[in-house]
């Protein structure tokens, strides 16, 4: 079987870019925890609202939350991609990356649970007659 040097690199290319694909598509945000929803939607309204001002104090919270601990590593990376994509002018695509970060977010068991206690103690509303 005889093989050009072009087919082997256009099946080798092709090859990249099907795992790059799948690698950029298989992402999950990570979890920033119930501590740090507020940043999360801080972040998102500077984005929809493409102000500048509010974009910055939103990454001064950023740092100083990942200085404290409140924000690990990856965490911080998440925000920081966001915030770095929309100081670029790239707001349209830091808003779809911050809504996906915020969609992706998941109740701990803590959350869960405080939840059903809140139901079971909440009264039910009496239908009046």
């Amino acid at each position: 079987m005889v093989t050009s040097r072009a087919s082997v690199n256009s099946i080798g290319w092709a090859c990249i870019v099907i795992s790059s694909t799948f690698v950029v598509g298989c992402y999950r945000p990570p979890q920033v925890g119930p501590d740090n929803y507020r940043l999360v939607q801080g972040l998102r309204t500077a984005i929809s609202a493409r102000r500048g001002d509010w974009l910055e104090a939103a990454a001064k919270l950023a740092s100083e939350r990942h200085a404290s601990g409140d924000l690990n590593d990856e965490q911080f990376a998440a925000l920081e991609a966001i915030i770095a994509q929309a100081r670029d002018g790239q707001w349209q695509d830091a808003e779809h990356d911050v809504i996906r970060l915020a969609k992706a977010q998941k109740p701990s068991a803590e959350e869960i649970e405080h939840s059903k206690v809140k139901k079971k103690s909440s009264p039910q509303k009496r239908k009046a007659a």
